[in-house]
Parts: C-alpha cells; structure tokens; sequence
C-alpha cells in the first residue's frame, strides 16, 4: 500500500517516476548520435543557397567596383585634358574639335574635346569632353562613356 499512495512523487535518490512528456507523444529512440539523412541534405542544401547568395553579391560587388574605377579614370582625363587644353588656350590655337584622341596616362580610353561659342562670339567657349573606354569601335553608351563640360576664356597674351 504504502507504494501506491506514494506514487508520482519523487523520491530521494531516485528520478521521478513520470516524465514530463505526455504519454500521447511517442519517443524516438536513437541508438546513435548522428543526424539523419534528411538533417544532412536540409543542411546541404541551405549551405548551398547561401554560398550562391554570397558569391552572387561578390559578384555584382566587382562589376560596381570596376564601374566605379573606369569612372573615375575619366574624370582624372578630362581633367587633364582641359587643363591641357586651357594652359594652350590663346588667340592662335584654333577652337576646332579633337576626335579619338588618347592619352600615353590613360590607356583604354579614348576622348574627343569639342568647343561651342558662348556669348556671340566673346572670347568664352564651351568645352565638352566626350571620355570613351572600352571597345573604341563602340558607339558612346552611358555604361561606356562620360562626359564633362566646361567653359574657356581665351587669353589674350
């Protein structure tokens, strides 16, 4: 008797006698302590969807880096080809357009400076720079070209 009355409670150096797992769940014995295949193909499969997501951003992180440099090498020629432009800039050099020019400094890039007339004919003029890198065969393309204004003064002495 004295068994069943105390029955459920536990006892001291012993594990209690009910779980604290209802009875209606089913318990799964494992002989090992290894995972299924299931676990591993699930596993797999994430690893691999997250490296593709990874190498995918790496990816388009390089094209924007290469973007980012080409511009940026056509900004420093325009750059130095308007101030090369401006420092010869007198009565005497003639305002005509320059095409498929290159520069030693810069090679893969092409450029063409064209100038436009500001003001009626005062001695200020519009220079467009027209930086090109890549094919030189290519039309213009805003992925493949920029361009730079500026306005000249002709000097005088």
């Amino acid at each position: 008797m004295e068994d069943k009355l105390g029955a459920g409670l536990p006892r001291p150096g012993r594990p209690p006698i009910h779980s604290s797992i209802p009875p209606s769940i089913p318990l799964r014995s494992r002989n090992g302590a290894g995972f299924t295949i299931i676990e591993v193909l699930l596993a797999i499969g994430i690893l691999a969807v997250s490296i593709t997501a990874v190498l995918f951003l790496f990816a388009m992180g390089m094209r924007s880096h290469r973007r980012a440099l080409d511009r940026t090498r056509a900004a420093m020629l325009a750059e130095t080809v308007v101030s090369q432009v401006q420092a010869d800039f007198r009565p005497a050099y003639p305002a005509t357009a320059i095409a498929n020019a290159t520069h030693p400094d810069f090679p893969g890039f092409t450029y063409d400076v064209t100038f436009t007339p500001l003001y009626g004919g005062t001695s200020f003029y519009r220079a467009s720079v027209l930086v090109r890198w890549g094919d030189p065969n290519a039309p213009p393309e805003p992925k493949n070209s920029e361009t730079y204004e500026t306005v000249l003064q002709r000097k005088s002495f």
